[in-house]
């Protein structure tokens, strides 16, 4: 646990900004948003203690106000290569000027270094995160026709080469990455699912 801790370059945080008076919805007043960093921007300080370095971010510092409100926080690393998750919860302290504030970490300047007392940890769940996260693998598609739709707008069928598994299907609204001569383009299918090529419309 300790080595996906410190060794993680992204987790979730959820705290809590309170629910308005007289709503008695236990689901209302909670916030969740992630943190990243270079690896050790977060790290285990202490046997029940850790610490995360703050950057400017998008400026709100929503989740430091609720912090200041309600020290109350949970905190969920991944494990990517796995799918699992390691879950903490504490309660956090605010350093608004620690030690080395300002000090460039990996390109950001450190703010604030938030140090969190662990009361419980729930180890490992399995699975947490659906899919293997396994790279995807290219493949060589053939180019069957080219229809010229209007001017400056032609339309390319590609398909699966002979004796080679078909097309993987997919869904309306879909895209798909396309290298041709060395450069890489993004393209929506805008062919009808279920063909046994894939269309996509250039300008």
């Amino acid at each position: 646990v300790r080595g996906l801790i410190d060794g993680s370059d992204t987790f979730f945080i959820g705290s809590r900004y309170g629910r308005k008076p007289g709503d008695g919805d236990a689901r209302h007043g909670a916030d969740a948003s992630n943190r990243c960093g270079s690896p050790g921007f977060v790290r285990v300080t202490g046997r029940d203690t850790l610490a995360f370095d703050n950057y400017n971010g998008n400026q709100m510092y929503s989740t430091l106000g609720n912090i200041v409100k309600d020290p109350r926080v949970g905190l969920t690393f991944l494990d990517w290569s796995t799918g699992d998750a390691v879950q903490v919860s504490g309660t956090a302290v605010i350093d608004f000027a620690p030690a080395g504030q300002g000090k460039e970490d990996g390109g950001e300047r450190v703010l604030q270094v938030v140090t969190v007392r662990v009361t419980s940890v729930v180890v490992r769940v399995p699975e947490a995160v659906p899919g293997t996260w396994t790279k995807a693998q290219s493949r060589p598609l053939v180019l069957s026709r080219k229809v010229q739709e209007a001017e400056g707008t032609a339309s390319f069928y590609l398909e699966a080469p002979p004796n080679t598994p078909p097309l993987a299907p997919f869904k309306s609204g879909q895209h798909m990455p396309v290298l041709v001569g060395g450069l890489n383009r993004s393209y929506s299918l805008s062919g009808p699912p279920g063909a046994k090529y894939y269309r996509i419309s250039v300008k």
